[in-house]
């Protein structure tokens, strides 16, 4: 054993003693190398830089991303010109990426890969700083550098550049400067203060514009002021030195200057916040008099004098009636002797009295309690004495009555207030709480009064159905009907889905694939599956056009109809043929001529006959007339003979030829 772990501590420190020279090494550095990049470079321009290696510990694979600038365009990443003999070289301008790799460790320094770039339009002038970013490296023996400053760093380059700037004809203004923008890079040129002059526009402001750019606004004016009379000062701007008659600005809060008082009003001084003009004001409001107490005048009325007026003035006086209470029996009427009502004044006491006429009737006092069962009262005028039952109320539960003690019910007399205690009788039965789950065969309950605990066995009265479905158990739960415990259970296994065919739901289109649906016989879910067409067979589809409207011929998906190549067939015209008469003119009516398309047959012009002009002939007589139109008649019926005679020919001429057509036939057979 100890053989075995002095041999693992000798490895350990051998690994260590290994590795010693590496560590202590200086660390590595892939940088970018910018020598011989020409200065003040302008769009267009291209130049190169190199990605180099120093202090190479002896690397067999790196992975690096390139950083620039938006206006440079990255547009070759070669190995031309490389002094690291990395065999593997994965290069990528589009991400910006580059990796090397070797079979082996790499201990070479120098160029690994050579950079080409161009200046974009709108570059802007300065220094631009082009940079890489090692994203791992590692080599055979310590596997991975570049994870910290310790192990590995990289160093950036810059390069300048200069925008040949084109200025925009307009300045572009802030409120504090102006500039000309450069349309190429968008940097500001010739940035400048503004150079202001003034115009007293008003009291309130005054209007500014740069000289240079005509920038313009207003602004309030910067006051100084100086007191002119009661109801104005002269305030001067010391920007624009505009000199303007403002009202006075008081204070809000002014300073009293004499209190009021219960005769008098107050004043108060006001100051002008901009000038200090003083203003006083009598708007302080006279106080209400402070009246001493009531005092008797006579049997009518009383008064009280005010204990704030100032000396010298007559104080103030108020006088009212009396305001009697109702009275009060000072001496009790009987049924032989006048009695005494005493009446005082509710505002000074003042008091007066009057007689009370002698009663006839009992004057009964107070019903008092004589004992539990009785109460009594006596009149105070004939001392006679009255005694009756206690009338007891509803009474109030002080103590609840249980299955063990009697319980107590407090009443009083709803005539004399007398109170009483009465005894409950104890409960016959108990009151029990609501069963509750013991164990597993048991449940309890309890005495709500007395405590006492009844134990009995569940039941199974109670059976909850549950049924199965495609994808969800089902079965029957048993619990106790007393205390709703669970006392057993019987499961049903889902039934899974049973589905129909697949079936095409959508055929496939121009725009979307084709879609299956099957559905479960069972609960109905549906579930569908596309299928995408690949354009593999298509059918020309062709389009004539007309004298009005394009036609095409296209290459269309005989699966989803696709279009997948088209090309257009221009409208050919309408052709203009001749004349026709479309309507014959008449002796009462015009005609009508028309140009129609020899292609299509629209009419593309039409225009009016003139209407016939009547015949006018020497009138001689009825008969005569008569005579004319039945001799010119006949020569319309012998046209019409000759055509029919052409008819009748024709046909018996082809009779003749159908019979002797078959008489050779039947000859020859």
């Amino acid at each position: 054993m100890k053989k075995k772990i002095m041999l693992s501590l000798l490895v350990v420190l051998m690994l260590v003693v290994a590795s010693l020279p590496l560590l202590a090494a200086d660390a590595p550095v892939v940088y970018i190398d910018s020598t011989g990049v020409p200065a003040d470079m302008e769009a267009g321009a291209e130049f190169t830089v190199y990605l180099k290696i120093k202090n190479n510990p002896g690397l067999s694979a790196i992975e690096m991303t390139f950083t620039y600038p938006e206006s440079f365009e990255l547009t070759a990443i070669e190995k031309t010109g490389a002094e690291v003999a990395f065999g593997g070289f994965t290069a990528n301008t589009t991400s910006s990426k580059l990796v090397v790799d070797a079979e082996s460790n790499v201990t070479d320094n120098g160029i690994i890969a050579t950079l080409k770039f161009k200046v974009k339009d709108g570059v802007k002038t300065g220094n631009q700083t082009i940079g890489v970013t090692v994203n791992s490296a590692c080599d055979f023996d310590l596997k991975s550098y570049f994870e910290s400053a310790e192990t590995g760093t990289t160093e950036s380059a810059t390069v300048s550049t200069k925008c040949a700037h084109v200025l925009e004809d307009n300045y572009t203004t802030t409120s504090e400067e102006h500039y000309k923008l450069c349309t190429k890079c968008g940097d500001h040129i010739g940035t400048e203060a503004h150079t202001f002059t003034y115009d007293n526009t008003d009291a309130a402001k005054h209007t500014f514009t740069c000289s240079k750019c005509a920038y313009t606004g207003t602004a309030a004016h910067t006051y100084t002021y100086a007191d002119k009379d009661e109801t104005s000062h002269s305030a001067t701007c010391s920007v624009c030195a505009g000199v303007n008659d403002i009202e006075h600005k008081y204070a809000e809060e002014g300073t009293v200057k004499q209190e009021a008082t219960c005769v008098a009003k107050g004043w108060t001084t006001y100051t002008c916040t901009d000038c200090g003009h003083k203003h006083d004001v009598e708007d302080i409001a006279q106080k209400a008099h402070v009246f001493g107490e009531w005092t008797k005048v006579d049997e009518n009325s009383h008064k009280r004098t005010c204990t704030t007026c100032p000396a010298g003035v007559t104080p103030a006086e108020e006088t009212a009636a009396h305001n009697w209470d109702a009275g009060v029996i000072t001496t009790p009427a009987t049924h032989t002797e006048t009695g005494v009502k005493t009446y005082t004044c509710t505002t000074c006491a003042a008091t007066k009295t009057e007689d009370v006429p002698v009663n006839p009737e009992h004057n009964w006092s107070a019903w008092t309690s004589a004992d539990d069962g009785k109460h009594t009262r006596t009149c105070s005028v004939g001392h006679e004495t009255e005694t009756e039952d206690h009338k007891w109320n509803a009474g109030e539960v002080t103590k609840v009555a249980t299955c063990k003690e009697e319980g107590v019910k407090h009443h009083k007399c709803t005539v004399c207030g007398f109170e009483k205690d009465f005894t409950i009788e104890k409960l016959p039965e108990h009151t029990w709480e609501d069963w509750k789950v013991k164990d597993m065969k048991l449940h309890t309950r309890t005495c709500k009064v007395c405590g006492m605990v009844e134990e009995g066995e569940h039941n199974q009265g109670k059976r909850v159905k549950k049924n199965a479905t495609c994808t969800e158990d089902g079965g029957y739960t048993y619990y106790c009907s007393d205390c709703g415990a669970k006392t057993g259970s019987i499961k049903i296994r889902a039934k899974g889905h049973v589905f129909t065919d697949w079936v095409l739901d959508s055929e496939a289109t121009a725009t979307s694939d084709s879609v299956y649906k099957r559905t479960c016989r069972v609960c109905g879910v549906t579930e569908t599956s596309t299928v995408k067409c690949e354009h593999t067979e298509t059918k020309t589809e062709t389009k004539e056009a007309t004298c009005t409207e394009d036609g095409y011929v296209r290459k269309v998906c005989t699966s989803c109809g696709f279009i997948v190549e088209s090309e257009e067939v221009k409208a050919t015209g309408h052709k203009a043929g001749e004349w026709e008469v479309s309507k014959a003119a008449t002796e009462t009516e015009k005609g009508l001529r028309v140009k129609k398309c020899t292609v299509c047959g629209e009419v593309l012009e039409s225009e009016e006959i003139p209407m016939i002009e009547k015949e006018t002939t020497a009138s001689t007589t009825t008969e005569a007339t008569t005579t004319s139109a039945t001799t010119a008649e006949p020569e319309p019926e012998k046209k019409s003979n000759t055509a029919l005679i052409v008819i009748l020919s024709v046909v018996g001429v082809a009779a003749i030829g159908t019979v002797a057509a078959l008489l050779i036939k039947k000859k020859k057979a």
